[in-house]
């Protein structure tokens, strides 16, 4: 008999054990690889949110959660949104985790029949040694006294605003094994960093604990059915008034249009200029329009002139439009639609104009093939790879400049990053930071236009995102 309640303690002891590795080996970060260059990091979950940095090819993030097409990260220091399309998660470590576990979950199973077969035995024993009963009722006391004060360690209960998926460890992409409703209470029963292990009756798993929404351990009173749905009338009209409010009180802060007698023809002044749907730089834009592009103004809003485009108000501002048409020394701009996926209309090459441009000039160029498509290999003049967009606005000046971004960094003199002027050729590194690989146009503020990949054709990017900062080589002067 000692022998049998020996063995039982032992199998206890092991169960214990295996259960205390499985909770402990599932506590690790999880971690993710950028695929790609130039990934934004977005203050929001929308491809229209604020951009907080760049990240590089390769570049590691702390994966924090995750939200549809989502991740939340860690990156350089600062905390934001990228798309899963281009995050790799470190699936080797975390499947042989699983697998790993999940043995130790059969191999604990398997310990526990054990044991529950020795209990029996010890059970049907029972009846003939009355001191081993006693122990084991006194053993059965304890036990229930150790749930009774977990119980009462545990103050409130959990609840969750939407459904959530519930994990069998705590990894971004665990195995799913069940998932929650919204009128469902939990109980917390452990924690591993970010994550919680919550229970409902036969409902088990891991979730981010920051999707827990604690409730009142103490019943409210049942509330009718007709109560419930007056009080919810109630709160809809309630949230109906306060969005009225909002809206009226947002009309009466956006100052007035002044509409003019009869409209009047203006001349756009700029290259790539923007029709915004209100009177703010924050506002949608609706039309892209080039040098000499003429606009119907009907009238205007503070510093903006309201304008007429296809038949729909738009707003321009007024520092970008004149009476009169400009004098221009290169081509004019082809109008942009606002889809960026709209290719700009195919041009014929051009013969390059007279020498001796200045750096405003080049840039003034440069700009007009914003939104072009990259094509590797290609030089214009609808499609360009970094080097060849480079090559390209050059020649137009006359300048023959070499094909690649590793000779283009000889071309002309060198020059100090502090002594940047427009129209100076900027020399990057590739995605892995092995060798030169990238070159493009400082434009001037910070800033730079080039072709940067086929994801977003010929765009401007800052100097100062920390993904070219790290790349940035030199610079050489042209002109």
């Amino acid at each position: 008999m000692k022998d049998k309640k020996s063995m039982s303690m032992i199998i206890i002891v092991g169960v214990i054990i295996s259960l205390f590795l499985f909770v402990n080996t599932t506590v690790f970060a999880t971690t993710g690889t950028v695929v790609t260059s130039d990934l934004r990091l977005r203050k929001e979950e929308s491809t229209s949110s604020e951009v907080l940095d760049l990240l590089d090819e390769n570049d590691k993030v702390e994966i924090i959660s995750e939200n549809g097409d989502w991740y939340k990260v860690k990156a350089n220091g600062k905390v934001g949104y990228v798309s899963k399309e281009y995050i790799k998660l470190k699936d080797e470590n975390n499947q042989n985790t699983e697998n790993t576990n999940t043995e130790n979950k059969n191999e604990t199973e398997e310990k526990t029949d054990e044991n529950s077969e020795e209990k029996n035995t010890s059970t049907e024993n029972t009846s003939t040694e009355n001191t081993s009963a006693e122990n084991i009722t006194e053993e059965n006391t304890n036990k229930e006294n150790t749930k009774e004060e977990h119980k009462q360690e545990v103050p409130s209960k959990y609840k969750f605003a939407t459904d959530v998926q519930l994990k069998v460890m705590p990894v971004i992409n665990g195995i799913v094994i069940n998932s929650t409703n919204a009128d469902e209470e939990y109980d917390v029963v452990s924690s591993a960093g970010v994550w919680s292990y919550v229970k409902s009756g036969n409902k088990a798993g891991w979730v981010l604990t920051e999707k827990l929404t604690a409730v009142s351990t103490e019943k409210a009173e049942e509330t009718k059915p007709e109560e419930k749905q007056e009080e919810k009338k109630e709160e809809n009209q309630q949230e109906e008034q306060n969005q009225e409010k909002k809206e009226e009180e947002k009309k009466s802060e956006e100052p007035a249009d002044t509409k003019y007698s009869s409209a009047k023809t203006y001349y756009v002044k700029g290259t790539s200029v923007n029709a915004r749907s209100k009177a703010s730089k924050d506002s949608e834009v609706v039309k892209v329009l080039n040098t000499n592009n003429s606009v119907k103004v009907t009238g205007e809003n503070g510093s903006w002139y309201v304008v007429e485009i296809n038949g729909e108000k738009a707003y321009i501002s007024k520092s970008l439009l004149s009476k009169e048409k400009v004098e221009v020394t290169s081509r004019s701009s082809n109008s942009l639609s606002e889809s960026n996926n709209q290719q700009p209309a195919a041009q014929a090459p051009e013969q390059p104009v007279a020498s001796n441009p200045s750096g405003a000039a080049i840039v003034q160029y440069a700009k007009t093939f914003l939104g072009y498509r990259y094509v590797y290999g290609t030089a214009g003049p609808n499609t360009f790879d970094c080097s060849g967009f480079v090559q390209y606005v050059y020649k137009h000046f006359g300048y023959s400049l070499s094909r690649s971004s590793g000779t283009q960094a000889n071309d002309g003199v060198a020059v100090s990053k502090s002594n940047l002027q427009p129209g100076d050729v900027l020399i990057f590194r590739d995605t892995s930071n092995s060798r030169i690989g990238h070159v493009g146009i400082y434009i001037g503020d910070g800033q730079f236009i080039h072709a940067s990949n086929s994801r977003t054709g010929v765009i401007i990017s800052s100097l100062s995102t920390n993904a070219y900062q790290k790349r940035y080589v030199g610079a050489r002067r042209i002109l």
